[in-house]
């Protein structure tokens, strides 16, 4: 049985992303510092919203709910609809080829972000109702409660061949590419995220 938390977040601009259970619940202002919020679960589940390329953002978006679960296997299991099916015990080191392109055809997975270097630790994976590979751009302007500044590497998937990783909430600040593969322990931004872009 999984076991997971709920949390509602109201946003605007092109995303706001995060994590939580069922039996806690709270309103999350986008931008918001969210540094002193434990993480629930180990492995959190987001839906971000997405906006074509070259259109202005839209003013408000409606509430999205975050989900985090105990295990890896759980939170993928929820994100791709149940079409992956790993073991209990799975790591994200036991992720195949076959099992990404399924996140990815399922439930449109764009990313998954890793608390630790080298694609390990927990996992924030955000899904989208499109891709980059049709032509849109989807971020995130805050990161989910427990997550702030503790994005060591990450990996990007459906054509999102450019992930923007900012210090600051709502795409401000310093930023790297980490493009659709990287793992930051030598560069200035690990452990240093805030908000997210996405795009082809």
């Amino acid at each position: 049985m999984q076991n997971k938390i709920v949390l509602v977040s109201a946003g605007f601009l092109l995303a706001v992303t995060g994590c939580g259970g069922p039996v806690d619940s709270h309103e999350m202002e986008l931008g918001s510092d969210t540094k002193g919020l434990g993480r629930p679960a180990q492995h959190c589940v987001s839906k971000a919203f997405a906006q074509p390329m070259g259109l202005p953002a839209p003013e408000k978006l409606p509430a999205t709910q975050f989900e985090c679960f105990n295990t890896f296997a759980d939170a993928i299991a929820h994100a791709s609809k149940g079409a992956v099916q790993l073991p209990a015990n799975a790591t994200p080191q036991n992720l195949k080829q076959e099992d990404e392109d399924l996140m990815v055809a399922a439930a449109n997975i764009i990313a998954v972000e890793y608390d630790a270097n080298n694609f390990t630790g927990p996992t924030w994976t955000i899904q989208s109702d499109v891709t980059c590979s049709m032509g849109y751009m989807i971020g995130s302007p805050a990161t989910p409660p427990g997550w702030d500044n503790v994005i060591s590497s990450a990996r990007s998937y459906a054509g999102c061949n450019n992930a923007y990783h900012y210090e600051n909430a709502n795409y401000s600040g310093a930023s790297t590419n980490c493009f659709s593969t990287c793992s930051f322990a030598s560069l200035l931004m690990d452990n240093q995220t805030s908000s997210i872009i996405w795009a082809p």
